[in-house]
């Protein structure tokens, strides 16, 4: 209830789900106590192991001279997640944003066993952060503010609509012959990736200082842009149109024929063959 909390807004979280008061509202922004004496208990575990699992930290802290129930350390550790200070391990990928795999990973003492929890080292920098949210902005058309949070949720509500939107792109270009198809794939296997971990890469893969993803995806656009032109028809057209050339006979008129628009065919060729083709419509 925590987590689903601070992932809709965390200034939303009452004492209700926050008994401790952990969540702390200043200016309009929530921060985390990081220095009460419960939460720097668990950092203190986690950091004299390097990481710990799940079932670790639940042993650990029911144990004396502790003495806590499961639920509680739980709860401490989902509000260090809030706070930024910790990544979880959850199938093998690290999860550093609140989002469903955070939520599932614990949402029971059972769930939360295998799951492995170590401190973040590393935030990214003002400089990544604003690169992001310009590029996210700039594919979403909605403002994107620069903090890792609010990033990943954007990414979090974009990527799935884009997915679906260039689903069928990979097969239409093979269709007509076209350059790309590996890289429409690709596109869409970024996306998956991203989001088996609720895009707590989002920050890192936009403010890279060059995201292949992001160009990927401004190019896909341009594609598909194309194509609600109707500039796939024409394609076509011209697909069957080559394929009607090269069964004519190469005498006479016919050959006459197809030897008047051997240079067009060749310039048409040597465009369509560039992943940049929709800048010949």
């Amino acid at each position: 209830k925590f987590l689903r909390a601070a992932n809709a807004n965390v200034n939303s979280i009452t004492s209700q789900i926050d008994p401790m008061g952990l969540v702390q509202i200043s200016s309009g922004q929530a921060g985390v106590q990081s220095d009460h004496k419960a939460l720097v208990s668990i950092k203190d575990e986690i950091e004299r192991n390097g990481h710990a699992e799940g079932k670790r930290l639940l042993e650990t802290f029911s144990d004396a001279p502790f003495g806590w129930s499961q639920d509680t350390t739980r709860y401490l550790i989902a509000t260090l997640l809030v706070g930024g200070e910790i990544k979880l391990k959850v199938g093998g990928r690290d999860v550093t944003v609140i989002g469903q795999q955070a939520i599932d990973a614990l949402k029971t003492n059972n769930s939360f066993r295998p799951v492995g929890v170590s401190l973040r080292q590393d935030r990214p920098s003002m400089d990544l952060l604003g690169k992001a949210a310009k590029r996210l902005t700039n594919l979403s058309g909605d403002d994107v503010v620069p903090l890792e949070e609010a990033i990943s949720k954007a990414a979090q509500k974009l990527l799935p609509e884009l997915q679906r939107r260039y689903a069928s792109h990979s097969e239409k270009l093979e269709r007509l012959s076209l350059p790309g198809s590996d890289k429409m794939d690709s596109l869409n296997r970024q996306i998956a990736d991203l989001l088996l971990t609720d895009c707590s890469d989002a920050p890192a893969v936009f403010g890279a200082e060059s995201s292949t993803l992001f160009d990927e995806l401004q190019w896909a656009q341009k594609v598909k842009l194309a194509f609600d032109q109707k500039f796939d028809v024409t394609i076509r057209h011209i697909r069957e149109l080559q394929h009607e050339f090269m069964s004519l006979p190469k005498t006479g008129t016919p050959g006459e024929l197809v030897k008047s628009v051997e240079d067009d065919m060749s310039a048409i060729n040597d465009q369509l063959s560039q992943q940049s083709f929709f800048e010949y419509k």
